[in-house]
């Protein structure tokens, strides 16, 4: 994947944790869950 485009989802996966309460109303911003999304995706 360029690295362009990697860059561009890591930035839009941590913006769909950091504004999850706005999206669904539920659920607190949660820090870890994005670094674990994060090294999913690198390893």
């Amino acid at each position: 994947m360029p690295i362009d485009d990697l860059a561009c989802l890591l930035v839009r996966i941590a913006e769909s944790f950091s504004y999850i309460d706005m999206i669904t109303g539920e659920h607190e911003p949660d820090a870890t869950k994005v670094g674990v999304a994060v090294r999913a995706i690198l390893t």
